[in-house]
């Protein structure tokens, strides 16, 4: 009797052990190409894989683990351009693709790259608010989306704010992989950035509709991207076209100011009017002042106990440049000018800002000076907190500017003193870098804010001094 009751005991829990086998393999599958397992879930009406694809594709090496670690990919999967993703020639990612959007690519047999309207709708299954900002630009986000999507660990912490980790109500369990754009790379860890098949031919042939979560808050943007940045890949199961989601109607769509943090691409940054004038902010009482050298006007603001150029100055010297040889650039955004050059630029009673005045003006604008180590992105040592959002034009999606400053983003001019090469511009708004006075005998202090990174950081470099960076001066 005891042999049978114990016989009866282990067939039972040989059946639940069974079970919960299935149940796995059920949530699982294996991507007949190089083995590799991956989970998935149902959401909706669809089948997503939860897991990024981290398939290496063969005869090529375009497709990327983050830094080269094989431990990123691992862990978040690899990057794809557009192109790859879709299984396209790489001359698909500067030209527009007509065919449907349900396109295999690069995914499993079985499998294939979501459209933008499947992406929504995932959104929308999270509880996202449909969210439209209208800041020169428009663009869309999905409310608090993130939340229900993000995996529970793997995101940053974001202190003083409800996000970084998510809930991962759905078993999605976004990771933040990281990504390579046009502008900059971002680490993991921070923000993720995934492909959908849609290819946005009214705004431009090089460009795709991706989805972006970040550490900083828990929406879903949509943003239009360059097709040769590296995102993250999430397939979906069938071959079925998803049925558009409904939009709210325009007078539905709520409006209002950007959540931090933003994200946006040099080509749609290149749509913002470069004409001089249109950048400061209305609320402001602004001085101005004739430079006798040229006659050229500039408003100024007094912001604490420091009265501040509200403009870039544009006065020509040698070795100074508009950005990318253009005139016009240098109308919107000031001349770009080598260290030594921007030490006598100034009028008659200014100067250049040196580290004591840029650090006040930080200081006043709401910074708080942050070590690298309590951030992940392409600050060298040091950046301030919040300071760039409030002191940017408000021309700019994640521009406040609270107190008149109006900073344009004028771009660089990356030269190589020591080998005579000419070196690079870097134009369309994208950055703003302008130096101090404070210098050693190599290099000299700049600093940057940037309109594709985090919302409010300014960073602080050192960099060589024959490189061309904008120049603000301070009343003497």
């Amino acid at each position: 009797m005891k042999i049978n009751k114990f016989l009866t005991i282990a067939v039972f829990f040989a059946l639940v052990l069974s079970a919960c086998d299935k149940k796995q393999d059920d949530n699982t599958f294996t991507d007949p190409r190089d083995g590799q397992t991956y989970r998935m879930v149902k959401i909706g009406d669809l089948t997503w894989m939860a897991q990024n694809l981290n398939y290496d594709v063969p005869e090529t090496d375009a497709d990327v683990c983050f830094d080269g670690n094989p431990n990123n990919c691992a862990k978040y999967g690899r990057l794809y351009y557009w192109a790859m993703a879709m299984g396209m020639d790489t001359s698909y990612n500067g030209k527009s693709f007509t065919a449907p959007v349900n396109h295999q690519g690069i995914c499993p047999p079985g499998w294939r790259v979501p459209n933008g309207t499947e992406w929504d709708n995932l959104a929308q299954a999270a509880g996202g608010n449909w969210m439209e900002v209208q800041a020169g630009n428009s663009f869309f986000y999905w409310e608090n989306a993130g939340e229900k999507l993000k995996s529970k660990i793997g995101w940053k912490d974001y202190k003083d704010k409800d996000a970084g980790n998510g809930t991962d109500d759905f078993g999605f369990s976004a990771l933040p992989g990281g990504y390579y754009d046009a502008c900059c790379e971002i680490k993991p860890g921070n923000k993720g950035s995934w492909w959908s098949s849609t290819d946005n031919m009214e705004e431009g042939p090089e460009l795709a509709w991706s989805m972006l979560m970040n550490w900083e808050d828990n929406n879903v943007y949509r943003y239009d991207q360059i097709k040769k940045s590296l995102f993250s890949l999430r397939c979906v199961q069938g071959a079925e076209l998803a049925k558009p989601v409904k939009q709210p109607e325009q007078n539905d769509i709520k409006s209002g100011q950007l959540p931090e943090p933003e994200h946006y691409t040099e080509h749609e940054i290149k749509h913002i009017p470069p004409v001089q004038g249109n950048q400061f902010n209305p609320g402001i009482e602004y001085s101005v002042l004739t430079d006798p050298r040229d006659e050229q006007k500039y408003r100024s603001v007094k912001i604490g106990k420091s009265t501040w150029m509200a403009q870039n100055l544009n006065f020509e010297t040698d070795n100074s440049w508009c950005c990318g040889n253009d005139e016009s650039h240098c109308a919107a955004y000031g001349r770009l000018y080598s260290w030594n050059a921007a030490m006598s630029a100034c009028p008659a009673g200014w100067r250049l800002a040196n580290d004591d005045d840029w650090n006040n003006l930080f200081k006043l604008s709401g910074g708080k000076l942050k070590k690298i180590e309590d951030f992940s992105g392409n600050c060298s040592e040091s950046f301030w907190s919040v300071a760039g959002g409030n002191l940017k034009s408000k021309i700019y999606y994640n521009g406040k500017d609270k107190f008149g400053f109006s900073a344009m983003l004028g771009g660089i001019y990356n030269r190589n003193a020591t080998t005579g090469e000419k070196g690079y511009f870097s134009c369309g708004g994208h950055e703003g870098v302008w130096w101090s006075a404070t210098g050693s005998a190599g290099n000299a202090s700049y600093y940057k804010m940037s309109s594709d990174e985090f919302t409010g950081m300014t960073c602080i470099y050192a960099d060589e001094k024959s490189n061309g960076y904008s120049v603000r001066c301070v009343k003497e």
